[in-house]
């Protein structure tokens, strides 16, 4: 049986990364040149935090950040798809929240490939190379790269053929995540603010 997807955009800040992040370079199609995510996008990652309140999930500038319970609970679950990433933390000049902060871990997206038809552009044909969709920008339709509520949404469809099996994982033509069932039911049990989590489809 096919499980339950669905697509998590986490809109929840909370800082910025810092200049000892390091950004893992990802290779290019050779045919239509798109970026092609062979690789963990984050190989270290300092966070700079200007406000926390107990959130367990965060996401600054695209690195996916959860807190050491969060973290431990998925592993006791056994869910697939990721590799912790340490996380050097400082805080800011400026920074508001609470005195002492817990443990983080960046979360490494294993699989990045997964494709999906765009909602985000107008697309044509697939590249006969890389698979992934030739796309145009559409102004029209880029509310749609990350939603801001669950209401009314189009439901993101996703080749099952392109998915290998992990609970958390990423998309070649869209850059919200995609997340199976098990991890939702984990994701609850947090303070999860600022969470948007919208039904996908496969196909």
């Amino acid at each position: 049986m096919k499980p339950k997807i669905y697509t998590l955009n986490c809109s929840n800040v909370l800082g910025y990364l810092g200049e000892e992040t390091f950004k893992v370079a990802q290779q290019k199609c050779k045919l239509c040149n798109k970026e092609i995510p062979e690789e963990i996008k984050f190989a270290n990652v300092e966070l700079i935090i200007e406000n926390y309140n107990g959130e367990d999930i965060f996401c600054p500038q695209g690195a996916l950040i959860i807190t050491e319970n969060f973290y431990k609970e998925l592993v006791a679950q056994e869910l697939k798809g990721f590799a912790p990433i340490k996380v050097t933390v400082k805080k800011s000049e400026y920074y508001n929240g609470i005195e002492e902060l817990p443990k983080f871990y960046c979360l490494g997206i294993l699989n990045s490939k997964v494709l999906n038809i765009p909602i985000a552009y107008d697309y044509s044909e697939r590249c006969s190379l890389c698979k992934s969709y030739i796309l145009q920008f559409n102004a029209d339709k880029m509310k749609n790269m990350y939603r801001e509520n669950s209401e009314n949404q189009i439901h993101l469809q996703v080749y099952f053929d392109s998915w290998e099996r992990e609970d958390i994982f990423g998309f070649v033509d869209h850059p919200e995540f995609g997340i199976t069932e098990k991890f939702l039911k984990v994701l609850e049990k947090f303070n999860a603010k600022n969470t948007i989590i919208i039904p996908a489809e496969w196909i």
